[in-house]
């Protein structure tokens, strides 16, 4: 009875201790998480706002439109990324307004793309994602004769 007894409390204790070591790991995780954004000066806040909007297309090429607000009119880099992380695109940007439209081809694999608001340090601070849903539309049509 007692083994029965002490065999119970342990496996209590090894599950009650896993669950802790798992919260206190968790809570790392997200503590490095949080510290990444946050840099130097150039700490992206709402008053430093960036859009990628997709426009639309035309045969050839997809359209772009990036817009970023810096009202400190620090330096912070624009690049274009593919999957494999090779930048395709940079450009240095310390205006206080920026808006420039990108015409990418369609023969480029737009779905592995990445739009990125990068410090003079390196480090992200923002990041857009690309991603291409292709529909095809079959229209049937019965006629009466």
């Amino acid at each position: 009875m007692k083994k029965q007894l002490l065999r119970t409390m342990a496996r209590k204790l090894l599950v009650v201790s896993i669950m802790v070591a798992a919260i206190i790991v968790k809570q790392n995780v997200y503590a490095g998480e949080g510290n990444v954004g946050v840099v130097d000066s150039v700490a992206m806040t709402n008053e430093n706002q960036v859009s990628v909007k997709y426009i639309g297309s035309t045969d050839a090429s997809a359209l772009f439109d990036v817009k970023c607000k810096n009202p400190k009119g620090t330096e912070i880099y624009l690049q274009i990324v593919d999957a494999s992380g090779e930048v395709l695109y940079n450009q240095k940007i310390n205006e206080k307004t920026f808006n420039k439209r990108f015409s990418l081809s369609k023969d480029m694999e737009l779905d592995n793309l990445s739009f990125h608001i990068v410090n003079k340090k390196g480090i992200v601070l923002q990041s857009f994602d690309v991603n291409v849903v292709a529909h095809t539309v079959e229209d049937v049509f019965v006629s009466r004769n």
